[in-house]
């Protein structure tokens, strides 16, 4: 079923406005049970990069985004728009809470929506940049004498 343009933008709306509050039953109201979630960073180095499917493992990763930062600033703009897929630009700015190091930076989101739910959220970080800034986190948390990633 192809929805509407102004349904897509308003349930895209909905989630991001849902997950700014975080208020984690609201965002998921909007997302199907089978949601694919793909972060394009290296989940060898970033336990929350790959690709993630179902609610469940949605939810993980969700979960392990809000235990690892705190959002400073996310800012989200309407890039495109073309039948099921709304493209978004994010702006952000997020504490690291082990280390205190902030990560700031942008990425486009591209939002599947089929039936009136979200079934696929695609995002596209700066990976060299993001994948970087955790390598200095892992490499500044170790103590003298252990490996170094």
């Amino acid at each position: 079923m192809t929805v509407t343009d102004s349904h897509a933008l308003a349930l895209v709306q909905n989630l991001y406005a849902a997950w700014t509050e975080r208020d984690m039953e609201a965002f998921f109201a909007h997302v199907h049970d089978d949601i694919v979630y793909v972060l394009h960073l290296d989940p060898a180095l970033i336990p929350m990069g790959g690709e993630h499917r179902g609610r469940d493992a949605f939810r993980a990763v969700l979960d392990q985004f809000n235990a690892t930062f705190s959002y400073l600033r996310f800012n989200r703009s309407l890039f495109r728009q073309s039948g099921d897929v709304v493209s978004l630009r994010v702006h952000y700015s997020c504490l690291h809470k082990a280390s205190g190091q902030i990560l700031s930076g942008s990425y486009t989101a591209n939002i599947t929506i089929r039936d009136r739910q979200i079934v696929r959220i695609e995002e596209f970080p700066d990976q060299a940049f993001v994948e970087a800034f955790f390598r200095l986190i892992a490499a500044s948390s170790t103590r003298p004498g252990e490996e170094k990633r």
